[in-house]
Order: structure tokens, then sequence, then C-alpha cells
């Protein structure tokens, strides 16, 4: 009611009920359908799951998917979307749902530890592999949870972990949009608008000139004026302006553009 963009607001608020009414259709069909049909709805879930993975890989290899969805280098940083077009969202698909379909598949069906340590190994390659960093770092604060709170699931996920660790190295050694996708040499690479690295390697050797804290304060500059931290100083400002009501769900893309 406050919002700036009211009707923005009210319709990306109450298309979240989808998520509520997910949660009760499938605690509905697990309680209360047949187990044949239970199995049933376990195979198309896990089907998705399973295509969804495969086209993004797909995606990977060739650069296009099954569906003639064609990865662009020039937005995003060339992050795969695999089937969902020009959404880059197909990392944190994969995380929410892949990971739910493996627990409803565990409740229908009886799979052994092996099946298990692939599937969470190949899902978790496959979102690393779409270029989502905050797919991927939620997808290792779930196994480091799941690792703390289920003894059952330790040695499977100890095991996951090794082969995931080892694959995604050799990846990155043979990838290199993804090398310097996760790379902490990004960041500073990425915001050289306007200081040469070379020139930064001269001054660091000609003391009298510059002196180290100079440097490190140009640096600081160069990364405090680049495109990732001017969303956390955005942030900040919109919220000082709207601390106790906000400005509006999913607002920040509109009420970023009014500050200077």
């Amino acid at each position: 009611l406050l919002a700036d963009l009211k009707n923005y607001s009210l319709f990306k608020s109450i298309s979240n009920l989808r998520f509520i009414f997910f949660l009760f259709f499938g605690i509905y069909l697990l309680t209360t359908l047949e187990l044949k049909l239970k199995k049933i709805f376990c195979l198309i879930f896990i089907g998705v799951i399973i295509f969804v993975s495969f086209d993004t890989f797909i995606q990977f290899i060739f650069d296009v998917d099954l569906l003639g969805n064609k990865v662009n280098y020039s937005i995003a940083w060339g992050r795969l979307s695999g089937p969902f077009g020009d959404e880059h969202i197909v990392g944190i698909y994969l995380f929410c749902f892949g990971f739910l379909g493996l627990s409803i598949f565990k409740y229908v069906y009886k799979i052994s530890k092996f099946v298990e340590i692939i599937y969470i190994s190949l899902l978790s390659i496959i979102i690393f592999l779409t270029g989502e960093r905050n797919a991927v770092l939620t997808t290792i604060l779930f196994l480091f949870i799941l690792f703390l709170i289920n003894k059952n699931l330790r040695r499977t996920i100890i095991l996951s972990t090794l082969i995931i660790l080892t694959t995604c190295f050799l990846i990155l050694k043979n990838s290199e949009i993804l090398s310097y996708k996760y790379s902490f040499a990004s960041l500073p690479i990425s915001t050289e608008a306007n200081i040469n690295e070379s020139k930064i390697d001269k001054e660091k050797n000609n003391k009298d000139k510059k002196s180290i804290y100079e440097l490190i304060e140009k640096r600081i500059k160069i990364i405090n004026d680049s495109q990732w931290f001017m969303h956390y100083r955005g942030g900040i400002e919109v919220f000082k302006k709207n601390i106790f009501f906000g400005s509006g769900f999913k607002s920040f893309r509109y009420e970023c553009r009014k500050i200077k």
C-alpha cells in the first residue's frame, strides 16, 4: 500500500503465493495418493530435473541447448540459462527443485548410497557450470548445514564433495570463462575502467612518486566504484529513505535509478 509502484509490488507479492500452493500440493500428493500414483509423480518430477540438467550441460558444451537457446556472452558474463531462454535462473532452479526431487525420490523409492552420491555430485556440478555464483554458494551452504544436522548423510556428503571439488577443479583448468568468473582476481580486473594494471606495477616499484598507502587507496576506489559495490551503496541509500516500510516488493531495480 505504501509502495511507489503499487501495482507492480502487489503483483510480485501475490505471485509468491505459488510457493505456498506448491508446498500444499506436494504434501497432498505424497500423503493421499496411492503408491503407484506417487511413483508416477516422483518419476515426472525427477524427469524434469534430469532434462533441465542435461539441457544445461548441452548448452555448456555447444553454446546452444536442445531448444535452440544460445549463450549470450555479452550479457551476464556468459551465464547459462538452459531451457529458460533469456532468464538466467537455471542454477537456482536446479538447487531448489533438484535437492527437493532427491528427497521425494528417497521418500517413494529405496535408492542406494551410490546413486545418492552420483545424483548430488552431478547436480552440484551442473549448478557450478551455470555460472550462477549465488546458486553455487547456496549449494555449498546447504550441503554444509546438511552435513551438520544429518549424521546418516555425512559419508555421502564427504564423498560427493570430493567428486565435486575434483571435477570443478578440472573444469576450471579447461574453461577460461568459468575460471575467470570464479576467480577473486575478476573483481579488480573488471573494475579497471581508468587505471592500467601495468601502470600500477610500475608505481609500486617507484616509491618516491607514490606510496604504498596511495596505491591501496586507489585500488579501493576502483573497487568501490564498481558495479557490484554500487549495488550495496544503492541499497543503503534506498533503505535510508524507506527505513520502516520499504520502497515496495522487488522495487530496487526502479528505486536505484533515482539515485545519482
